[in-house]
């Protein structure tokens, strides 16, 4: 086995940063390190639940309420 390469298990550990794409040569990633708020430490998957609610609300609130307010859905253009 030739040197060690890139660990998959690397993007799938919890870390203490947000690895985002961006464009700046070699690595083509941008690091950003979370705070530690009042000793608790805020890591990757919680900031990823977050965007998850978020994106959740989106969606789902004007759905519930376009349900509510019309009995029968027709759809955008009918």
């Amino acid at each position: 086995m030739p040197g060690h390469g890139a660990n998959p298990l690397e993007h799938v550990l919890d870390h203490h940063e947000l690895e985002i794409p961006w464009v700046t040569p070699p690595r083509f990633e941008l690091k950003i390190p979370l705070p530690q708020i009042f000793g608790l430490q805020i890591t990757r998957f919680m900031v990823m639940e977050l965007v998850a609610a978020v994106l959740v609300i989106v969606v789902m609130v004007p759905v519930v309420r376009h349900i509510s307010r019309n009995y029968v859905s027709r759809g955008r253009f009918a």
